[in-house]
């Protein structure tokens, strides 16, 4: 399954999803392109570009019901071959003078000690559901602080 474009079945979400990785903790890595064309969008122009944002979301299943339709395989090479590195939400104690945010690389996680808006654009270690992944898409979610949207 690595490897593999996808697209929406009904074509009626415009976007462009690239299965890179599979994590044994945290499953299908899928990196995010919204585009604006919804009869037959280009894969090699979303490929040249940044994707929108990445998340685990359970790609097998989503085909299995039919959500998802796989329309080419590209084996992961160059700047899609590397695992990127997440960031992990702090947890929020009374009483402690700051949060600190984590990182992830797929193997390990680390604490940041730095400034926060040095990690702003990475991604957030998280799995969604298809349900979240629309509504993510819908509204050309990404990952920049500029951007930045939330439930």
């Amino acid at each position: 399954m690595v490897g593999t474009i996808l697209i929406f079945r009904d074509r009626l979400v415009p976007s462009i999803l690239y299965h890179t990785h599979e994590n044994a903790l945290m499953g299908s890595l899928v990196r995010v392109f919204c585009t604006a064309e919804t009869d037959q969008p280009s894969i090699d122009r979303a490929l040249a570009g940044e994707p929108d944002f990445q998340v685990f979301f359970p790609v097998r299943a989503a085909i299995r019901q039919k959500i998802l339709a796989v329309v080419e395989r590209r084996p992961p090479e160059g700047r899609w071959a590397r695992f990127p590195t997440f960031k992990i939400e702090p947890v929020r104690l009374p009483g402690h003078p700051h949060d600190d945010f984590w990182l992830w690389n797929g193997v390990r996680e680390w604490r940041h000690e730095g400034r926060d808006d040095a990690i702003a654009g990475y991604p957030e270690r998280e799995i969604i559901n298809d349900t979240m992944l629309i509504s993510r898409i819908e509204k050309r979610w990404a990952e920049r602080p500029d951007r930045l949207w939330r439930d």
